[in-house]
């Protein structure tokens, strides 16, 4: 730990830039005082992520290591679904388990019991912006939600997901779904997606130009 503050303090031009001088120091201390017993490498990262986080430095990024970062991406048992997170919420931006029409004006409430938008604000550290950029991590935590679901949730072989649907009509009329299904992983949910949404080939990008 006081390498990796050294390394900080010495080579980042901007500690405490965006925070109250002595956040980062204070954090750091508080992440040490923390070090008092056998912790596996996600532990150790979450250690580590708000003293990170207080730098509000996008070029300042803490990764978990390749190879488990690797396993993550090839083997880790993910949800199915691709998310997106805004102000109001976490939503499902692609479903692999089904119509994603159905619950595209949803949100998500929990999965496997776990309050969704505490995971995400928890998440939160783990996502580096410049400054009071929010939105930056806000666009991180939903695109990576699933990938952070396995590695600091865990990795069930099935879920079940609670998603609300706001209605204005008055309070008590909101609809509840509940979507129950398996685990996949990225092998799997990138067959599908090729599957049901590549069935004319590789999409082309699209470019305006002015």
């Amino acid at each position: 730990m006081a390498l990796f503050r050294l390394a900080i303090e010495e080579r980042h031009p901007g500690v405490d830039r965006y925070r109250k001088p002595g956040t980062f120091a204070h954090t750091a201390d508080a992440a040490s005082a923390q070090l008092n017993k056998p912790m596996n490498v996600r532990d150790f990262y979450q250690l580590l992520a708000p003293i990170v986080d207080t730098l509000d430095c996008g070029h300042s990024e803490l990764a978990l290591p390749k190879t488990y970062s690797k396993y993550l991406q090839q083997k880790a048992k993910q949800l199915p679904f691709r998310f997106q997170l805004n102000d109001t919420g976490l939503f499902v931006r692609v479903s692999y388990a089904g119509d994603s029409v159905q619950l595209m004006n949803m949100r998500v409430e929990k999965i496997n019991g776990y309050n969704v938008d505490s995971l995400a604000q928890s998440w939160n550290a783990h996502m580096t912006s410049d400054g009071y950029n929010e939105t930056m991590k806000q666009l991180c935590v939903g695109r990576y939600f699933r990938e952070e679901f396995a590695a600091f949730v865990g990795e069930p072989d099935t879920f079940l997901m609670q998603l609300r649907n706001r209605n204005t009509t008055g309070p008590g009329n909101d609809s509840v779904l509940i979507i129950r299904g398996k685990t996949k992983t990225f092998a799997q949910l990138d067959s599908i997606y090729k599957s049901r949404y590549e069935k004319l080939g590789t999409p082309k990008p699209l470019q305006l130009l002015l």
